[in-house]
């Protein structure tokens, strides 16, 4: 037990006897060997040499099924995630999924029954369920041997019936290190039959295609600090990562931000790439009633077919403002609207003298929120082609090269978080009798989370700071036994940030607004107080700005938690006769606080839409647009405009965690905005025991609790 794995050679020697000597004997941890030794009578000078190399050790050993890897092994095989878990795919019994990785199984039982044990210690996650997985990324150059076990696991182990069984490389007395350098860059790749046909008419090149940059390097360095009694061992890793991915937001097109709806006669408007939809006039409102309203560039065109099949003979392109008699400039300063804002078309107004479609909607947001969160940062089309629900004359693309981190989360589960970790390993003999082995791991992790789908905004990010401790005491007490004292600890401490709570988001702050508290008998907050608003210009329909496609994305993930795991077991080994005994006992005391904002952001949130007003202009209003006719998308398109414009309230929503029915009833209810981190606590405390007879090797007698 006080032995680091490797291969060894044991000798025995007796005067009188020919020395014997078994080479290439394959020590791995927690593993019991057993060598006999025939000594024949003959000279000092003369051995006897047995090779005791191993294949299947496991099996030789013990009753597991598995593979074992040692530190040769693991630096020779292919791993290009360099991370050491996938190594299990080499197991002949294990399956991989086509779902998620906790679904994969080992011998017929599943991912979720599987641990893995870093020196002695249990690094698997502690609150998500996701399969084969270590709290730190296990790096090649970090391994002295991988046990691979299939089925069963030994009692002293524990946990189920698979496992893999890492143990961390330590110094020896030479001097050693390595240094590794691992390039992926999609850079070369020739661009794609898709972008090269879709030229951006403003500077006339093809979109480019989706790149990444990976970059992972390790610098390890071990070696005696006094030689033949302290050791180390450090390994520093680091991965950058860079994405760029072809992103098609949607905005709206110039004429729209400044309150104009621009249709055809009879048309539902399609954008460039649109297919004409020709139906009977005998459903004249039908929203399939599709045809191409602008070329590439944006230009309006003409349909070229009445509803029946004829050559068209409509009214031709019409534009109407959502305020009626005036319209918005570049600045949201309202200005007259008049026919010159239609050119080629005709302008449609409001019916007598009223000056506004809308009594309700008849000017521009004047709280300056709809303008400063939406408009004045939104960026100009370039893409009039097929994107979703665009259509060309009012809304369309911008569309542009993403560079971001890769997307990441809380779980830890994604391949390509950008990292940077710290590994340390000191091994120490206080005599022969006595060592103990101690090892240190500090990993950082970033990513991005929830994107900006335009490409002035900023996205949020998915930060863990996983770190795991380590101390093992080994004490031979005597001939035949030996005791092992082991401690451990595994953190966890991971969120995913909002993008005005990062570092770069800070200034985005000015969008979250205020709200005059009232009186509530039912809860804490106090007349007159100020509170936190979070305002979301969707406006309804195919005008949803204020999510994923404005300048930053208000409805971002907000939760995290911290996991802690101590480990504190002792394993005492005792050889009598045929018999090697084994006890032992564990415990394992864990916590884990989660928070979530429930798929909200943690203030209350005010979208944009008709609330209990419907507009005029939506479909089956009371306004009059002449003799034109307008099918229920197109007004209904109008109406969401004119809502997103005008800042028209719709719903105010928040959020509430509710412990138990007496909460409802005594109205005490806590409320996210307060009490924004709001956790939620698991916690377990494992004991186990085990006792173990090898008895030959051959036979085994185990008792587990």
């Amino acid at each position: 037990a006080a032995l680091i794995p490797g291969i060894y050679k044991v000798t025995a020697a007796l005067p009188g006897f020919r020395t014997h000597s078994f080479n290439d004997v394959q020590l791995s941890a927690a593993t019991p060997i057993r060598l006999n030794f025939t000594l024949e009578v003959g000279g000092v000078a003369t051995t006897v040499d047995v090779s005791a190399t191993a294949e299947n050790l496991l099996m030789q050993s013990s009753p597991s099924v598995g593979r074992v890897l040692n530190q040769t092994t693991v630096s020779a095989l292919p791993v290009v995630g360099n991370n050491v878990l996938d190594l299990v795919r080499i197991l002949p019994g294990y399956r991989e999924s086509t779902g998620a990785a906790a679904l994969d199984t080992f011998a017929g039982a599943p991912a979720s029954t599987l641990n893995t044990v870093r020196d002695g210690i249990s690094v698997s996650d502690g609150r998500f369920n996701n399969g084969l997985f270590s709290t730190t990324t296990i790096s090649p150059d970090l391994v002295g041997e991988v046990r691979l076990i299939l089925t069963p696991v030994d009692a002293e182990m524990g946990r189920g019936n698979a496992q893999v069984q890492i143990t961390t490389r330590s110094g020896t007395n030479r001097y050693s290190g390595s240094a590794t350098w691992n390039i992926r860059n999609s850079a070369l790749d020739p661009n794609t039959w898709a972008n090269n046909r879709q030229v951006d008419p403003t500077t006339g090149k093809a979109p480019q295609r989706d790149w990444t940059n990976d970059n992972e390097y390790s610098l390890s360095y071990g070696g005696p600090i006094f030689r033949n009694k302290t050791f180390f061992y450090a390994l520093w890793n680091q991965r950058i990562r860079k994405e760029r991915e072809q992103v098609n937001g949607i905005v709206l097109t110039d004429t729209a931000r400044l309150g104009i709806f621009r249709f055809y006669d009879g048309w539902n408007p399609g954008n460039a790439d649109a297919v004409e939809t020709v139906i009977t006039p005998t459903t004249p409102t039908n929203v399939l009633r599709i045809a191409r309203a602008v070329d590439a560039l944006g230009n309006p065109i003409p349909p070229r077919f009445n509803a029946n099949g004829t050559p068209y003979s409509g009214a031709g392109l019409q534009c109407l403002s959502v305020f009626g008699r005036q319209r918005l400039d570049v600045d949201g300063t309202m200005v007259p609207f008049t026919s010159a804002d239609c050119p080629g078309g005709t302008a449609i107004f409001p019916s007598g003298t009223a000056t506004a479609w809308d009594a309700n909607r008849p000017v521009f947001d004047p709280t300056g929120i709809v303008f400063r969160g939406a408009i004045k940062d939104m960026p100009h089309a370039n893409w009039f082609g097929a994107n979703g629900t665009t259509d060309g004359l009012n809304t369309a693309t911008i569309r542009w090269l993403r560079t971001a981190k890769p997307a990441g989360n809380t779980f830890g589960t994604s391949p390509n978080d950008n990292r940077k970790q710290f590994n340390i390993k000191i091994d120490h003999n206080f005599n022969p009798n006595h060592k103990v082995s101690g090892s240190y791991t500090l990993e950082r992790n970033s990513a991005s989370s929830d994107l900006s789908n335009w490409p002035n905004g900023i996205s949020g990010d998915a930060i863990r700071n996983p770190h795991v401790v380590s101390a093992n005491f080994t004490s031979t007490l005597g001939p035949t036994l030996v005791n092992e004292a082991r401690f451990g600890f595994r953190g966890n401490y991971n969120m995913v940030r909002r993008p005005f709570e990062t570092e770069e988001g800070a200034g985005l702050l000015d969008f979250v607004n205020s709200i005059q508290g009232g009186p509530d008998p039912g809860y804490t907050r106090n007349a007159g107080a100020i509170y936190p608003l979070q305002v979301e210009p969707t406006g309804g329909g195919n005008y949803g700005f204020g999510q994923g496609s404005a300048t930053y994305n208000r409805l971002a993930q907000h939760n995290g938690n911290t996991t802690k795991q101590y480990t504190i077991g002792d394993t005492l080994s005792w050889t009598r006769g045929q018999h090697a005994f084994k006890f032992g006992v564990e415990f394992r005391p864990q916590s884990s606080q989660g928070y979530t904002n429930l798929g909200t952001n943690p203030f209350p949130r005010l979208s944009t839409g008709a609330g209990a007003f419907a507009s005029p202009l939506a479909q089956g209003g009371s306004a009059n647009l002449g003799t034109v006719t307008a099918l229920q998308s197109v007004r209904n398109n109008t109406a969401s405009l004119a809502y997103l414009l005008s800042g028209s309230v719709n719903l105010v929503t928040e959020a509430y965690w509710i412990d138990s029915f007496t909460d409802i009833q005594d109205a005490k209810w806590q409320s996210i905005v307060t009490s924004p981190d709001i956790f939620r606590t698991i916690r377990t405390n494992e004991v186990s025991s085990f006792a173990k007879d090898d008895w030959k090797i051959t036979s085994n007698l185990t008792l587990n609790i």
